[in-house]
């Protein structure tokens, strides 16, 4: 019995971590939407990445309910073939899990870096003009307390 409420736990507090993530990602979407001043590759990028992460938390909830249901449910002494093919979904969830957080961790570095180099351009092009007025030849600077007559 206490096997089976420490099964139960567990798996409602996967599905709980899960659906929490859930909702953050909602969340962070719905904001990202309607923010006025976010450029549209931004917004692509947030779109794409608010997809990967809901499709990683909701497999997070479901590997959360097959932990509650699977490990009692399925009588893996008098069938071994489905508690393993029950034991093959739950890894290759993990593994679906773990391949999506990779993506998602390549996909942020790859969009940063594509950002900072945007950013340092910019940063150059602004250098450059700077540079430009520095040289530009500026004429003497005006006394304001000179009417315009000479003595």
């Amino acid at each position: 019995m206490a096997e089976l409420l420490l099964t139960i736990g567990v798996g409602t507090a996967v599905m709980l971590l899960g659906a929490w993530q859930m909702r953050r990602h909602a969340a962070t979407w719905r904001d990202l939407r309607v923010a006025p001043d976010v450029e549209p590759t931004e917004r692509e990028q947030g779109r794409r990445q608010y997809a990967r992460r809901m499709q990683t938390s909701g497999l997070i909830v479901f590997l959360g309910l097959l932990l509650c249901l699977g490990t009692k449910q399925i009588p893996w002494q008098r069938n071994g073939v489905a508690f393993s093919l029950y034991l093959a979904l739950m890894l290759f969830m993990v593994l679906w899990i773990f391949a999506l957080a990779v993506a998602d961790m390549a996909s942020i570095r790859l969009h940063s870096a594509v950002q900072l180099a945007r950013i340092h351009g910019r940063q150059l092009q602004l250098q450059e003009e700077l540079r430009r007025i520095r040289e530009t030849p500026r004429p003497p600077p005006v006394d304001p307390t000179a009417n315009g007559h000479h003595h």
